[in-house]
């Protein structure tokens, strides 16, 4: 992912943010999911190297005033596994951190 396509993310969201607040009055909080290869894609292929997509998104997020709801750094850091074995969706643990992560990203907007 380039930087431009980074930014441009970003401004796509600080759009759809303002436009929220102003003809709904809804504050936005955006949660990227981090996909299980973002995850664990060492333990498959050594060679292929994460472009730190998802840091990089949420610094600019960040620069623009964005809430964001950041699982990367939690998930990579989890000592349990946080998807299925099987498939792509979150195990227990991954519902678990997802779940304090988003709950602790909305208190801050109040």
């Amino acid at each position: 992912h380039s930087d431009y396509e980074i930014e441009s993310i970003a401004l796509t969201l600080k759009n759809l943010q303002l436009e929220l607040l102003e003809k709904y009055n809804i504050k936005m909080v955006f949660l990227p999911v981090p996909g299980k290869y973002t995850i664990y894609h060492h333990l498959t292929n050594s060679t292929d190297k994460y472009d730190s997509f998802l840091p990089r998104l949420y610094t600019v997020l960040d620069q623009h005033n964005i809430p964001v709801v950041k699982l990367y750094e939690p998930f990579k850091q989890s000592k349990e596994l946080v998807y299925w074995g099987s498939d792509t969706h979150w195990n227990n643990e991954g519902i678990d951190i997802a779940a304090k992560k988003t709950a602790e990203a909305v208190n801050v907007l109040h």
